[in-house]
């Protein structure tokens, strides 16, 4: 009979011995309950083992990370998806390919945590407990449907989030609103009012054919202070990643992808919109510019800016504009509701000949309104001016 001899120290005090042969048995002194736990054990290592060797394989093909991530997650047994989500929730929680509702399970496990560490004292970080709480808040809207893609925390509140609004998992689905914030669009400032204007949105989408809207308020870039506001490197950031998740939705679904921008986020989207084959739409709101439309993109570009509005008219980020190239500036002036549309920062009242206009655009419908020229009086040199000596000033890189 072969001499046993004990594996370590550790797995010695668990009653396992290695044989001379290189069999691992168990001792007399294990319970049947911890030898079916080894066992077990095994098995959920050999079900990960082959689980991350399908996805390496699939890391040698041409597709996009977002695209490798769906193929893998498809071709897993739901034994592999539910030991992977039970014990490696952290891989798949914001990954770009995975299915909506296994990441809104295991996001709002990570938020049911961070709640109860606030609640119990361990967090003394004002705005990241106003991140934590006003996510939470924006997750429980009556009679509105929210899954939490994305979330991802960091001290001082500067992290991301995206919540889904509607079926966003539905078959039905035809139409998508991907809806991004621009200057300072801070998640613990802004994530409230941002669901809220996507919910606007989706109000006045009307899909034809019948079928339904959802969206997603998409705050996944860090969007630019004062010092950045003049500079394209936060959005060049965001369009990365913004269309990085553009590429997870494809996944999903087989609906029209509209990215609606406003502000500074008008950009970003824009930057995406150029990347990006599977963007069909991009809509500008009270956008500074869009920044190199590409041939042939262009018209599937629509900007909508009210009249009084002096960043839009700015045109910072316009070294060619869109419209010269087959886009469309749509006019609310004198439209129903443009009475509530003023500034800046209306375009998403409800009611509005704004917000009217963007759900048409999201719907696949082009708006009866016609086309105008911008105008606020001399505002846009002004701010224009503004910008270029601030860009001075801070040494700021503007191309």
């Amino acid at each position: 009979m072969a001499a046993r001899t004990n594996l370590n120290v550790e797995k010695g005090k668990q009653g396992f011995q290695r044989t001379q042969s290189g069999s691992v048995i168990p001792t007399t002194t294990t319970t049947p309950h911890r030898i079916s736990t080894a066992i077990e054990s095994i098995r959920v290592e050999k079900d990960l083992e082959t689980a991350y060797r399908a996805f390496t394989k699939l890391s040698e093909t041409p597709l996009t990370p977002a695209q490798r991530t769906s193929r893998w997650w498809s071709s897993l047994s739901p034994r592999q998806q539910e030991l992977l989500e039970r014990n490696h929730p952290h891989v798949l929680s914001n990954r770009d390919g995975i299915p909506f509702q296994v990441r809104d399970r295991i996001n709002r496990k990570f938020l049911d945590a961070d709640v109860k560490r606030i609640s119990s004292g361990v967090v003394d970080d004002e705005e990241y407990m106003h991140f934590v709480m006003n996510i939470r808040e924006a997750l429980h809207t009556p009679g509105r449907r929210r899954t939490l893609v994305r979330y991802h925390p960091e001290h001082r509140g500067d992290g991301f989030v995206v919540i889904g609004c509607g079926e966003v998992d539905s078959p039905d689905v035809e139409q998508v609103a991907v809806v991004v914030p621009g200057f300072r669009g801070r998640p613990e400032r802004r994530i409230g009012s941002l669901v809220s204007d996507t919910d606007h949105v989706l109000d006045e989408t009307r899909p034809l054919g019948g079928g339904a809207a959802c969206g997603f308020a998409w705050i996944g870039y860090r969007t630019p202070g004062v010092r950045q506001l003049p500079s394209l490197s936060a959005a060049r950031k965001g369009a990365v990643t913004l269309q990085s998740f553009v590429e997870g939705v494809d996944t999903q679904t087989s609906a029209r992808v509209t990215i609606v921008g406003h502000s500074y986020g008008g950009v970003v989207a824009a930057l995406a919109g150029n990347q990006s084959s599977q963007v069909d739409r991009v809509v500008l709101v009270g956008a500074p510019g869009a920044p190199i439309v590409a041939d042939g993109k262009a018209s599937k570009v629509f900007v909508v800016t009210a009249s009084d509005d002096r960043i839009a008219a700015a045109d910072w980020f316009s070294p060619h504009n869109p419209q010269e190239r087959g886009g469309r500036l749509i006019s609310i002036e004198g439209q129903p509701g443009s009475e509530l549309n003023h500034g800046h920062n209306s375009y998403f009242q409800p009611g509005g000949a704004a917000v009217r206009a963007i759900g048409d655009v999201v719907a696949g419908r082009t708006p009866d309104n016609p086309p105008a020229r911008r105008s606020a009086g001399g505002w846009g040199s002004r701010v224009r001016g503004a910008l270029r000596k601030a860009a001075a000033h801070w040494e700021i890189e503007t191309a």
